[in-house]
C-alpha cells in the first residue's frame, strides 16, 4: 500500500523546513527500533484482541530490526504488561479500547507468565 500526499501539503512541508523528510539519513550506531504491541495478545490466532493483519508486518519487521543490527542500532521489544486486575488496572485502557466482555481475557493476557503476554514467536 502507497500514500499519496496532494502536492499542496508537500510545498507546505518545502516550505516550512527546506526539505521533505525530517531525516535525510540514519546512523545506524545512534539509532533504535522500538518495536511496540507485537505480542501474542494481538498477533495469536484466538487471542483476546487478535488483530490477523499485523501478523502481515512480522517480516518487515524482522528485516528491519535485524537490518539495524548488523549496522551497530538497537533493537528494542516493548512489552505491555498488567500487574493488577480488576476495575482499577489501567482504567484508560479497559475502560475505552475493550470491550466489557473482553476485560478480565484481556487483563489475564497481559499478565506476567501468560502465554499471551510473551512476544509473537515468529519475531
Amino acid at each position: 500500500m502507497s500514500v499519496a500526499f496532494p502536492s499542496w501539503f508537500i510545498e507546505n512541508i518545502l516550505a516550512r523546513r527546506g526539505r521533505q523528510h525530517v531525516f535525510d539519513a540514519l546512523e545506524p550506531r545512534r539509532t533504535a527500533l522500538l518495536v511496540v504491541d507485537m505480542q501474542n495478545a494481538w498477533l495469536q490466532p484466538g487471542a483476546p484482541w487478535e488483530v490477523q493483519t499485523a501478523r502481515a508486518i512480522v517480516p518487515n519487521v524482522n528485516r528491519l530490526a535485524r537490518a539495524l543490527r548488523e549496522h551497530g542500532g538497537v533493537v528494542a521489544w516493548l512489552q505491555a504488561t498488567n500487574t493488577s486486575a480488576g476495575p482499577d488496572a489501567w482504567p484508560m485502557f479497559f475502560d475505552h479500547f475493550t470491550s466489557a466482555a473482553n476485560r478480565e481475557a484481556g487483563e489475564n493476557a497481559l499478565a506476567p507468565g501468560s502465554p499471551f503476554h510473551a512476544l509473537y514467536a515468529e519475531l
